[in-house]
């Protein structure tokens, strides 16, 4: 069975809209923030949840995640040959792993636990040793 999707398509599919997604977007429309009063001003309570996650975009995209969780690429040569394989090995070796295979960059995307990077490094150097796996910024900058 073959994973293909677009990595937009992918990346909506993780996001959690809130506080500060609504108020990047804003931002990149060119829009002045909402005043107190407006109709879009968020009420207290919005305020308060996003103020106590971890410095606005970061915080929230960090918890989307979860502590314990990142982005991974998995790269090489023949990723896209055994993308089964590598995609059989890391569902079993973490069953909450998001991944999915991208056929326009030819690389395996998505989102594992932490600790289970090097158990999937040495699964992928099994399947072929030009296979490379790296955790990346949790930013979707």
């Amino acid at each position: 069975m073959k994973h293909i999707q677009t990595f937009e398509n992918f990346l909506e599919e993780g996001k959690k809209k809130g506080l500060w997604p609504n108020i990047e977007a804003k931002r990149k429309r060119g829009e002045k923030p909402a005043k107190p009063g407006d109709e879009d001003y968020p009420d207290e309570e919005a305020w308060k949840a996003a103020q106590e996650s971890e410095s606005g975009l970061s915080g929230a995209i960090h918890t989307s995640l979860g502590p314990k969780q990142s982005r991974v690429v998995i790269a090489g040569d023949s990723v896209e040959q055994n993308q089964d394989k590598i995609l059989a090995a890391i569902s079993k070796i973490d069953k909450d792993a998001k991944v999915d295979f991208f056929a326009a960059t030819k690389k395996i995307v998505g989102v594992i636990a932490i600790k289970s990077l090097s158990d999937i490094k040495k699964e992928l150097a099994k399947i072929d040793k030009s296979i490379t796996a790296e955790l990346k910024s949790q930013s979707l900058k």
